[in-house]
């Protein structure tokens, strides 16, 4: 009895994401916390860990894309994951595994990965403040004031 509450209470001090398909085939997601402390994401569906928790799921709640191609689901995976490296530890080795209902299992390649990240980069360092709203900062009271201008 010693034995199974002293494991009950035992924490490695790291999380896990466990994804899987049930006996009908449907995708299932947990995070998995602590000593014994499970939480479904399959409402959420999509799950996140790690230092880089924060920027990651930032990026994942933006407003969805029009369609829901495995190909936009990738792509958003990618730019949560290039978000979460500005967190500590969070590196920029990024390995990428695709796993059918079927369970065959392919590696999206490196190369093509850090094409990716070099679009993003670039997409990300292109996007200007948008100058409507600068306008309406701009012309605001609050500003003039905080700026000393009145």
């Amino acid at each position: 009895m010693e034995l199974c509450v002293e494991l009950a209470r035992f924490d490695l001090g790291t999380s896990f994401l466990l994804f899987g398909h049930d006996q009908h085939k449907h995708a299932k997601l947990f995070r998995i916390d602590g000593p014994g402390h499970a939480i479904d994401l399959n409402a959420l569906k999509f799950g996140v860990i790690g230092s880089g928790y924060d920027m990651a799921m930032a990026s994942l709640r933006r407003p969805p894309p029009l369609n829901f191609l495995l190909e936009n689901t990738i792509y958003r995976i990618l730019e949560a994951k290039f978000s979460a490296e500005t967190a500590t530890g969070v590196g920029e080795t990024t390995t990428v595994v695709l796993r059918n209902r079927e369970g065959i299992v392919t590696l999206l390649p490196r190369p093509e990965i850090e094409a990716i990240r070099k679009i993003w980069r670039e997409q990300v360092a292109d996007q200007a403040d948008p100058p409507d709203a600068i306008a309406i900062i701009e012309a605001s009271s609050a500003v003039k004031d905080a700026a000393g201008e009145r």
